[in-house]
């Protein structure tokens, strides 16, 4: 989630967040966010809403391959 600076440390990332979080488990749905390793941010935002660390995932890409 984005939030424009002159919105920031107001709570609206949390309120957004939680509510949207508690519609999706109201409704069934297991709730999971996927956060960046250097997104401290929303760790942070995540772990305050009651989110628990679980794994840690590593992203790999494949190069392109050119066919001569």
């Amino acid at each position: 989630m984005f939030v424009k600076p002159e919105y920031r440390n107001k709570g609206y990332a949390e309120s957004v967040t939680a509510f949207i979080v508690e519609r999706l488990r109201r409704d069934g749905f297991a709730v999971y966010v996927h956060i960046e390793a250097e997104n401290t941010k929303s760790m942070n935002l995540a772990k305050k809403i009651g989110f628990l660390e679980d794994r840690n995932v590593r992203w790999f890409t494949l190069e392109e391959v050119q066919n001569d």
